[in-house]
């Protein structure tokens, strides 16, 4: 992305009278140094001092954004830029013809060339690990939300299938490789069941025991612990765009960054294993699309990988999965499902927003996913506020993908579903509005715990809960009990609340020729699983309805008086149910559980 701003120049506050050197420093009233700020977020930051100059900084700026990791560019153009004068033989167009982009793209080209050269030999290295027979191989394949974006799920799944490797993902890195279930769309053999391969609910076995850690388009941030978790003598492969783009992890583990597309070096890895095994048929290869060359008759691979892998590493795993797939389905007492008469139909078109802690640290291990760029969260940084900007940006773009597609667009649409905290929905709960105001449809769920994270506890039995309460409220501040700030009143009616935002100022007629208002957001309140599947259900029913109308008919796009944005407020029972006529509390596993 490039991005063009505009700002103003002040000769008085600049000491200067209009020369190129105050361009750089003029700051008009309310106005701030828009180049300074942008600095530490963007790759390329510039502010042209004549016009001369602005032909090779876009060029630069262009350059910048596309090269390597994809990112911003600022260029900051005053208003004292804009309405200069030059005439047209004093500009430079150095770097900007065809011949300069022919010799930057032979020069460029070379470079690729020495790069491909030292990654092809990593890479060989690596694969050389994995089939060693005189190794100790414990691996993991940890698939990080980058995976997703450089669209990497392809010769990943082919790793899978054919090495049996196991795998975990970061929250948005879930569905690159699916949850649950089967490939629908890569016949190359091997593991049909990528649940069986799934480390999720092993995620703590497998960080502490695994020795040979491949890292595709992740970070060693605090979602993976920085690293430290790894065993002592893991070895662990970055697979990343750029290099020292790894987090917090790189002194605490023997780190080694793989440099270069994801699509390309994941390629070159499965190929490098693929010829290192003694095949029935002869070595496979990987083309340039990266899909598997040399199957057989039926398709496909004549079979799976050969590789020595310590055994008792990959059973336990499945034992230890298992065991913990049982424990949370019994939490489960009624699973909660958002399909159809149509089985997993919903499940493959779902785009799951979470926002809030609890929602996103519970949320990931619940939901599982089958389809890439399907889970967004508030990210690495904890950023809240962006779950309903999340929605209406994947609305703008699965809408226009699927237009002018032969099916119909009701069947191809994706179905956006938010889940938020309750303090997190307080962030952007506005943004309903705009919704409803273009026609956005939408299913928002707000998880109403009435602020129990690092609130108050009402188990009115439970003395130092209640002398904790009654502290809070003897400390006060011009009469106002000191609460905490996550104490949320009990109960809001958020419901309510969004309903209130969906009501149309632009009153539309009916048949009769009387103005009727248009209810755009239909709110439910629900504190039971029994109400909560019956408001999923219908809401999904009428998203659905919107699409199909909206692909119909003419008059529906213009007048639509059914609601097509649905906000489910829902009632979390703060205690668990009492035991023998006693209130109990449950034996949490990890902290993060108490909040």
């Amino acid at each position: 992305m490039v991005v063009l701003g505009g700002s103003t120049f002040n000769a008085k506050n600049s000491g200067k009278s209009g020369d190129g050197s105050g361009i750089y420093r003029g700051l008009n009233f309310q106005e701030l140094d828009q180049l300074e700020l942008c600095r530490p977020y963007c790759k390329y930051v510039a502010r042209p001092t004549s016009i001369s100059e602005v032909g090779s900084v876009m060029s630069a700026a262009f350059q910048a954004a596309i090269s390597g990791v994809p990112g911003p560019s600022y260029v900051d153009l005053t208003d004292v830029l804009i309405t200069m004068r030059v005439e047209q033989r004093l500009i430079d167009y150095s770097g900007l013809g065809p011949e300069s982009y022919s010799n930057s793209n032979q020069n460029a080209n070379k470079a690729h060339e020495t790069l491909c050269k030292e990654v092809r030999e990593q890479v060989d290295k690596i694969a050389s690990l994995l089939s060693s027979t005189n190794y100790d191989i414990k691996p993991l394949l940890i698939v990080g939300k980058g995976a997703a974006v450089s669209r990497t799920e392809t010769p990943l799944k082919q790793l899978v299938k054919l090495a049996q490797l196991p795998f975990l993902p970061t929250p948005m890195g879930k569905g690159v490789i699916p949850d649950i279930g089967t490939d629908n769309g890569c016949s190359t053999g091997g593991v049909t069941d990528y649940g069986s391969k799934n480390a999720s609910a092993a995620r703590s076995f497998v960080l502490q025991q695994a020795n040979v850690v491949l890292v595709v388009g992740a970070r060693l941030n605090w979602i993976l612990h920085g690293g430290r978790r790894f065993a002592n003598d893991a070895k662990v492969y970055v697979f990343d765009a750029v290099s020292g783009n790894s987090g917090d992890g790189d002194e605490e583990t023997n780190v080694e960054y793989v440099v270069g597309d994801l699509k390309d070096t994941i390629g070159m890895l499965l190929a490098s294993i693929i010829s290192k095994q003694q095949k029935t048929k002869g070595a496979k290869a990987i083309s340039q699309d990266n899909s598997i060359a040399g199957q057989n008759e039926s398709g496909e691979l004549d079979n799976q990988l050969k590789l020595s892998w310590n055994q008792e590493y990959l059973q336990e795993i499945e034992v230890i999965s298992s065991k913990n797939k049982s424990k949370a389905g019994a939490r489960l007492a009624q699973k909660i499902t958002y399909s159809n008469n149509d089985g997993d139909e919903r499940q493959q078109r779902v785009v799951m927003v979470t926002e809030g802690a609890n929602t996103m640290d519970i949320g990931r291990t619940v939901f599982d996913f089958v389809e890439p760029r399907t889970r967004l969260d508030a990210g690495t940084f904890g950023t809240m506020g962006v779950g309903f900007g999340y929605m209406i940006a994947s609305y703008l773009y699965y809408h226009y993908q699927n237009l002018g597609n032969d099916s119909s667009l009701a069947k191809n649409q994706k179905i956006l579903l938010g889940i938020f905290g309750d303090s997190a929905f307080g962030f952007s709960a506005v943004e309903i509005e705009t919704a409803a105001r273009y026609r956005i449809p939408f299913v928002a769920i707000v998880i109403n715990n009435s602020g129990i994270y690092f609130g108050h506890d009402d188990d009115e039995d439970d003395a130092d809960s209640k002398e904790k309460q009654e502290n809070h409220h003897q400390q006060k501040i011009d009469h106002v009990p000191l609460l905490p700030p996550t104490s949320l009143s009990d109960s809001l009616r958020y419901d309510l609340f969004a309903e209130s935002l969906g009501h149309s100022s632009l009153l539309s007629t009916n048949p009769n020729g009387a103005a009727r208002d248009s209810k755009r957001v239909k709110g439910y309140f629900v504190a039971s699983q029994n109400d909560l599947q019956l408001a999923l259900e219908e809401s999904f029913r009428g998203v659905e309805k919107f699409y199909a109308n909206a692909n119909t008919s003419t008059v529906a796009k213009t007048q639509i008086q059914d609601p097509f944005i649905f906000v489910i407020n829902c009632i979390i029972e703060k205690n668990p149910a009492p035991v023998d006529g006693k209130k109990s509390k449950k034996v949490l596993e990890f902290n993060w559980m108490k909040k």
